[in-house]
């Protein structure tokens, strides 16, 4: 919630439009869009399109280990579970919320997936690792990408505040700042 909910003001963007368009690179346990989902029910007209690349998805039963330490958001947990197509590369589309969110789910490598898709995000969760962790996914390419892919006034949010992370975001036309990180991440970045 403090990184991307917060670092793209979703709640307010939630409370003042009909329609929200959510990137994410990593889509992992889902638990990001969990949190989405809990903000939905708090603002029963807004609609969503939820898009995530994922290049190694997790099991149901992975997913559900980790569902397990936030009994807060265990329905959302239970109908994303339910939903879950199979991990087959390529994209999945998932309604979610009585219909009111749709789960865009592509499978396969983000640079991969990203050079193949068409749509404009209003904000963008980065849920990377740091370069020294995963270096071919913060490439120059894959930026441009997520540009490319960027609404005008779009933002993003990442935990990650590595230098290489925003000279790439700023190469590719984003405006970049740190802002303080969460728990003992000292630092992340907004845009």
């Amino acid at each position: 919630r403090h990184v991307f909910l917060d670092g793209n003001d979703v709640q307010e963007r939630m409370r003042n439009s009909a329609y929200l368009a959510i990137a994410e690179t990593g889509f992992g346990t889902g638990l990001n869009l969990l949190a989405v989902m809990a903000e939905m029910a708090k603002c029963p007209d807004i609609r969503i399109d939820y898009l995530s690349v994922e290049a190694f998805p997790l099991t149901v039963d992975e997913m559900r280990s980790a569902h397990d330490s936030f009994p807060e958001l265990a329905d959302h947990a239970a109908a994303l579970r339910a939903a879950l197509p199979p991990p087959w590369p390529g994209q999945h589309v998932v309604a979610l919320m009585e219909g009111r969110l749709t789960l865009h789910l592509l499978y396969g490598m983000a640079e991969t997936m990203l050079a193949k898709s068409l749509f404009s995000a209003d904000c963008w969760f980065l849920d990377g690792f740091s370069p020294a962790s995963n270096p071919d996914f913060w490439s120059p390419d894959l930026c441009g990408h997520i540009a490319r892919l960027t609404r005008a006034g779009g933002s993003l949010a990442s935990f990650t505040a590595a230098s290489a992370v925003r000279r790439g975001l700023q190469a590719a036309g984003f405006v970049v700042e740190k802002r303080p990180g969460y728990g003992r991440k000292r630092e992340m970045i907004v845009g």
